[in-house]
């Protein structure tokens, strides 16, 4: 008789279904945002994972947490866009996030079909990720410089 192999996933191995398909994931792949995102205070716990399909530098930032929510984010590194240094810093350490912990993201926003109209991207305000904790912020910066709607460009 023929042993069958069956792969069995880690024990915490969980899917995920958002607009954009199933995503399986572990809860390394789970941010808390202890103060919720604005606009969805009964969601404090986000997936974070790679838009099922896509290639590419977005991200899904998906609510695990009272109703459905799904934000396209992306690196800010890779968008080509500049923030001030100091306004991340000035972000970070005000979260007390260590340096070498920090992530930014910034949510993208899709146009319409056939709008016409290029995708945007928030500058003002980032969600800063301390990778080692698994928490989540988004802040407003303190700059009022920085748009909420700047036409994405590529990096």
């Amino acid at each position: 008789m023929t042993a069958i192999a069956v792969a069995v996933p880690p024990a915490d191995e969980r899917t995920a279904t958002t607009r954009f398909g199933t995503v399986a994931y572990h809860d390394e792949a789970v941010l808390d945002f202890p103060q919720g995102l604005p606009g969805f205070a009964a969601n404090r716990r986000f997936l974070l994972a790679r838009v099922p399909g896509a290639a590419g530098p977005f991200h899904l930032l998906h609510g695990l947490d009272g109703d459905a929510v799904d934000l396209l984010v992306a690196p800010l590194e890779g968008l080509g866009a500049r923030v001030a240094a100091a306004d991340i810093e000035a972000a970070r350490a005000e979260l007390a996030i260590p340096a070498g912990d920090l992530l930014v993201l910034c949510v993208v926003t899709l146009p319409a079909r056939g709008s016409g109209t290029a995708a945007r991207v928030n500058l003002r305000a980032p969600i800063m990720v301390d990778v080692a904790r698994r928490t989540a912020a988004q802040v407003v910066l303190a700059n009022p410089g920085y748009p909420f709607r700047e036409p994405l460009r590529a990096a």
